[in-house]
């Protein structure tokens, strides 16, 4: 691995563990092929993991931080609006930018950079027009967010939360989003965290090995406009969305300021065709995981 590819590998997952184990993958693991005993210096690829490890702490696109377990972590760009937004939910520690310096006397030292002091400027602004569910859906699109992290199912009232929604037309919309998710879902709908609408749920893991529950679809009245969770993933769906109208899109979020500069049937079509190919994914993988654990039985059985 080169070092513009370790880069690339941090931009693609988003969070890295340089070695360590964890929810995010390890880039001294990826290097080496597989799991390390011992310390990766002394790994016949070490060498290839120090260069690609000074190659990334080198980029300006990646925070050299310990956010995960007090480690090494890579985080990119990409995410650090997330990061910032849910900032209070890390210790200051985990958020230091850590960099490793050589001094001229040929001695090791690492210097420290105490968050936020490393964040610039545009990140703070992106990070001030996030939602705290829109920061929970980028981490947890990539499966690398922790525990404390998750959005989970509330008792609160549905009717009561929409009730306080201050803008009138916004209040309308939400209704019928309401009956289009139910209706798409066949699932009574329930709060998510603090300003979710979320309808059903379904299991997810990664293979780091991170799991969490999430809503099968889901929305969720914002200032600025309103998010809907179309949690297949939005590139599956350029056609429909090239007919919905007027819209914005995120990864797994569809933005959408009025109702009314949209068309409700392709919407209608969108929201259920996402929330029948989830269905759909998430039995595949139920089968794939009850194959692999009945090949696993299989191979410890005793032979008579």
């Amino acid at each position: 691995m080169t070092g513009r590819e370790a880069v690339a590998f941090v931009r693609q997952h988003g969070v890295v563990l340089q070695s360590a184990r964890g929810p995010a993958p390890s880039l001294a693991e990826e290097i080496a092929g597989g799991p390390i005993r011992g310390s990766w210096w002394g790994h016949p690829k070490g060498q290839e993991i120090f260069v690609a490890s000074e190659a990334i702490a080198d980029s300006r696109d990646v925070l050299v931080c310990r956010l995960i377990g007090g480690k090494v972590t890579y985080v990119h760009r990409r995410l650090w609006p997330a990061l910032v937004r849910l900032a209070g939910r890390f210790r200051k520690t985990q958020l230091a930018m850590v960099r490793n310096e050589h001094t001229a006397s040929g001695a090791h030292r690492v210097r420290r950079q105490a968050f936020p002091a490393w964040v610039p400027a545009s990140v703070m602004k992106e990070a001030k027009a996030l939602s705290v569910a829109e920061a929970e859906a980028s981490l947890q699109a990539i499966g690398a967010f922790m525990s404390e992290l998750k959005t989970k199912p509330t008792q609160v009232s549905v009717e009561s939360f929409l009730e306080k929604v201050a803008d009138e037309d916004r209040r309308k919309d939400c209704q019928t989003l309401l009956r289009l998710m139910k209706k798409a879902s066949g699932c009574q709908p329930r709060m998510w965290g603090s300003s979710i609408v979320g309808f059903g749920s379904y299991h997810y893991k990664y293979a780091s090995g991170h799991s969490g529950d999430w809503p099968i679809t889901a929305f969720a009245p914002r200032k600025q406009d309103l998010t809907l969770y179309i949690m297949p993933g939005l590139n599956r769906y350029g056609d429909l969305l090239g007919r919905l109208g007027k819209h914005k899109t995120g990864k797994a979020c569809l933005y959408i300021k009025r109702l009314s500069e949209v068309d409700l049937l392709v919407l209608e079509t969108l929201v259920a065709s996402a929330v029948k190919d989830l269905k759909q994914i998430s039995e595949e993988r139920t089968r794939e995981g009850a194959a692999k654990r009945a090949t696993g039985r299989a191979k410890t059985r005793p032979v008579k």
